[in-house]
Formats: C-alpha cells, structure tokens, sequence
C-alpha cells in the first residue's frame, strides 16, 4: 500500500512523503513555486525569407538556456518553447550550432516579481553552410529476459542542413534473433540487421523499433551489447555521433516502469574530462484501460550539473520544464494515449533518455543516486528504483581483477552480515547490487579488520551480490537477506 501526505512552504514547494511498506521515500514536489515565464517560438528558416512556410522545420528537442547556462527548456513539437526563470534580468539564446545562425542573436527579459510571463521571445535559424551530419541514439524501451522478446528504439536525427538518404545498421548480440521492426529491413543475417529509411530532412528525426528474442542460453545477469549505426559514414562531417551503444543487464521478472544509467561505476581520475552519464526512465501502463496523461518528475540530483543536461531521446513526443531553485525536471508526453499492457503490451511502453555531466569536485566513495516518480493520468506516482552511480578509486591503469570469494555470514542473514576480509588488503570500498545488476548501496571500509559488519536495515529481503574492491583487487560473494 502506498499512502502520501505533503506540506506546503513559503516559496511554494516543499516535501512529499510516500509509505510503501516499511519504507519511507521523501520527494521534492512543486506545488505551485514562485517563478516567471519566459516564452516564444523557434524555427528554421531554410530559404531565408524569414517566413515559417512549408520548407521550413521545427527544430524540436533544442535547447534554449541563460548565457550563464543556470536555466533552460527546449523546443516542443509545435515550435513553442517555456523557460522558468526567477525575478532578474535575462540573456538567453538557443544552443550554439557551427552549421545554423540565429536571428536575433539573443533576446533579454527583465522581471521585478513573480508569476509574470515575457512572451514573443521568438528565435530564426537559418543554414550558414551546406553540411550533412547524421547521429544516432540508441534506447532500450523494454525488458531483457532470457527466453522472451526485448525491444529496442533506434533514432537517426539529422543535424545538419542538407537532406540525406539514410540507412540505419543493427548489430545482434550472440544467442540472439531478429524478430521484427516497425521498418522492413533491406537486409538480414544472422547477426545484424539493415533498413533504408529514406530521406531524413534537416531537423527531422526517424525513429525505428525493433524487436529481438534472447535464447534461455542467456543468462541472468550477463550483459547484452547493442549497437547501431546511421549511414552513410564517408561523406558525414563528425561522424563520432554516427555510432551508438548500450549495454544491458539481463534480468528476471521486475517493475517495467524504473531508471537505468549506463556507468554503475566513474573512475575519480576520469572526473576532469567531464564524463557523460546516460539515463534512461522507461514507462509502461499496466492498467486495464488506456492512459491519456503520463508525466515525469524527476528531481535532479545535487551531484550532477544541471546546466550540462542533454535531451537524447524519447518514444513519444515530448515538453521538457525544468525548474531552477528546485532542481525538478518535468517530462510531458502530450497526446500520448498509451495503451494498457493486456491490449497491446509492446505500444503499452514508452521511455525518455538524457544525458548529463556530474560534477568534478566529487571523491572515492560519493555516489550519485537518481529517482523518479512517474504519474498515468490522475493515478498515485509510480516510484522508480534508484539508478546509482559510485566514484571509484582506480591506483593504476592496470585492469581490475577478481582474485576470489568473500566470506560472509550468516547467510541468510538479518539486520547485520559480516564479512571476513582477506588479509593484508588495504581500505576499500563494499558494494551491494541486486540481481538485476543494480547497485544499491555502498560504504567506505577506512580501516581494515579481520571483520566487518554491514547494516542491512535499509536492505530489502532477496538475494544480493556484495562485493569489496580493494585498489586492483576485487572480491565478491552472494547472500540472501530475510
């Protein structure tokens, strides 16, 4: 049972506190902040008339941000975009792009309060260059079973000025089959597939889903390696962004509706190159009739830059508003009409992917933990697991490596398990993931014994894998907490 209550401050918004069980989650919620509007529409003017006519495009999923990048929206499906801001002076422009010149070159608005709206803040982009440029994202919109159907979204996005006609490349995992796609492939193997999908205009983005079936050879908890690529290469100005990845953990039965991030782990001496972090927060309605409303909240951790978020893809179309002072994304997903799983169980689901830099101050040990909260129409919040991702001391640039099986007992075990460290090691790093690969808690071990004791209090009964990593040095070892 799921019970919630929620208070109400002087700036508007305050905590949420959901029940579930003999757990207590505590959520940001905006109620109805102080904040003012910034609004207008974008386009891109392809024949410089400066005139929104019938060759020209939407440039949907731009960014439109502050100078000093603290606030941000992006371009909706109908051109129009909504930027919260607080009571001060604005300068503010859409995403700088070598290929697109804007007109004006930036816009200002001026607020002495709040709940005020600046409107007409319209933008023009018009082609400096002639430049074909393709990229690709890579989603993975359902689960990943052993034995059943997995599917995942390709999108092929044009960024540059010119048409292209575009091929889209699928590479199959080993124990792996092709099942369909939403697109007729021009070609088949046994190990990749290949569909021509046409002219992809400037701005346009095509999207394909495909479905694969996983062998019961597979199993839990081994990795799945996608890969897909946009063609044609050769004549693509940057076509770094032409190929993309993801690597799933295989997984049994679970909630379809959660948060994935594709690094568990950041090296610390990697945090001055700004690593990327993607997440991806995937939906589906298991109701029994179709959901017309689906929103996301998901409130921003503090150890991530805001400013760095990067919108990579969606199922749906999608409204991004993001709200400064409380860090709250919302995701929209206007008109979506989503099916329940018991009519149609593949449309039934739905994702939003984004990527984001976390900050470089951070330390061994810290780990950045995100949420979030997904709403079917005017139904209580689903709330998602947390994707966590640990930094992590690296002494060398040797590989890590597994040099053999922690002690632990009891096991099973109750509120506390102990854990029989291996001798001579040096201070370290525990780690508990569950069986679906996601990792769930960790602590520091500062000071070496020949025991330590790890709380389970916060520790849902399963089975879990604990590891502890130790410089080079990894140790691992399965138990059950009742």
């Amino acid at each position: 049972m799921l019970i919630a209550a929620a208070s109400y401050s002087d700036k508007g918004y305050d905590q949420a506190v959901f029940i579930r069980g003999h757990k207590i989650l505590i959520v940001d919620v905006l109620l109805s902040e102080n904040y003012n509007e910034i609004t207008g529409n974008v386009f891109t003017d392809m024949n410089s008339n400066s005139i929104q006519d019938s060759g020209d495009f939407i440039p949907q999923g731009l960014k439109i941000q502050t100078n000093d990048s603290n606030y941000f929206s992006y371009i909706s499906y109908d051109g129009t975009y909504k930027m919260l801001v607080e009571d001060n002076t604005y300068n503010f422009l859409p995403d700088s792009n070598p290929y697109y010149g804007v007109n004006p070159a930036l816009n200002t608005a001026a607020f002495t309060g709040f709940k005020q709206i600046d409107s007409l803040n319209n933008f023009i982009l018009h082609p400096y260059v002639f430049i074909q440029d393709l990229k690709i994202t890579l989603a993975p919109p359902a689960l990943v079973r052993p034995g059943f159907n997995a599917s995942y979204m390709i999108s092929c996005e044009n960024k540059g000025t010119v048409p292209v006609p575009a091929q889209i490349y699928f590479k199959l995992f080993p124990n792996t089959s092709y099942i369909t796609s939403t697109a007729t492939p021009i070609l088949q193997t046994s190990d990749s597939v290949l569909w021509d999908i046409g002219i992809v205009n400037p701005g346009q983005n095509k999207s394909i889903s495909v479905t694969i079936k996983l062998d019961t050879i597979i199993q839990v908890g081994d990795i799945l390696n996608s890969y897909a690529q946009a063609l044609p290469i050769a004549t693509d100005f940057a076509p770094s962004d032409n190929n993309a990845t993801w690597e799933s953990i295989v997984r049994g039965s679970m909630d379809p509706n959660d948060i994935l991030v594709d690094k568990r782990t950041i090296e610390y001496n990697t945090l001055p190159s700004n690593p990327t972090l993607r997440y991806t927060i995937r939906f589906q309605n298991t109701g029994n009739a179709p959901a017309t409303i689906v929103n996301i909240i998901n409130n921003l951790p503090i150890k991530l830059l805001d400013a760095t978020f990067e919108l990579e893809a969606s199922s749906h179309p999608v409204n991004i508003e993001y709200t400064k002072n409380s860090r709250m994304l919302k995701f929209d997903f206007p008109g979506i009409l989503l099916p329940d799983s018991g009519t149609n169980n593949e449309q039934s689901m739905g994702f939003v992917q984004y990527s984001i830099r976390p900050l470089t101050n951070l330390v061994p040990g810290d780990s950045i933990r995100n949420k979030a909260l997904i709403y079917f129409d005017y139904n209580s919040p689903v709330i998602t697991n947390y994707a966590i991702t640990a930094i992590v001391q690296t002494t060398s640039v040797e590989e890590v490596v597994i040099n053999g099986k922690l002690n632990v007992y009891p096991n099973p075990a109750t509120n506390v398990l102990n854990i029989s460290l291996p001798e001579s090691v040096q201070p370290g790093i525990v780690m508990v993931y569950d069986l679906q690969g996601r990792l769930i808690g960790q602590e520091k071990v500062n000071q070496v014994n020949e025991m330590y004791q790890l709380s389970l209090q916060a520790v849902d009964p399963g089975m879990y894998t604990i590891q502890f990593i130790s410089g080079n040095n990894r140790y691992s070892s399965r138990f059950v907490r009742l």
